[in-house]
Formats: structure tokens, C-alpha cells, sequence
């Protein structure tokens, strides 16, 4: 399933800020595989300009890995 839009969180957290939205399409970068989770939620380390120390977090399952 392709997720027309998804959130890059401040925190691995489903209450944290969204701090920006990514679109279908869109690259996302990041320096390691970290990743996190939170009850059912998976969630992966990607590097964003909008997060206060530069690392921001999406969920797993909106990412396509290539």
C-alpha cells in the first residue's frame, strides 16, 4: 500500500509534533537503520532540517526502503 502522505515526528511517539509531512514519491534520508517502536507502532530515524536536533522519525510502514 502506498501512503499518499505521512508524518516525520519530533519522536518515535504517535502523540509527538509533526513537524513536517512527506508525499508519495518524496526521498527521505538517513545516516543509520535505527528504528523504534512504540506499542504496535514501528518507527524509522530519518535525518530532517525540521526536527530540533536534526533527526527526525517516520513510521516503518509508510517508507519504502531502496
Amino acid at each position: 500500500m502506498v501512503w499518499p502522505t505521512a508524518g516525520v515526528y519530533e519522536t518515535p511517539h504517535p502523540s509527538s509534533a509533526v513537524v513536517k509531512t512527506k508525499h508519495a514519491g518524496d526521498i527521505v534520508g538517513a545516516s543509520t537503520c535505527e528504528g523504534a517502536t512504540y506499542n504496535e507502532w514501528s518507527y524509522v530515524l530519518v535525518a530532517t532540517d525540521a526536527a530540533a536536533d536534526g533527526r527526525g522519525w517516520m513510521r516503518a510502514e509508510a517508507v519504502v526502503y531502496v
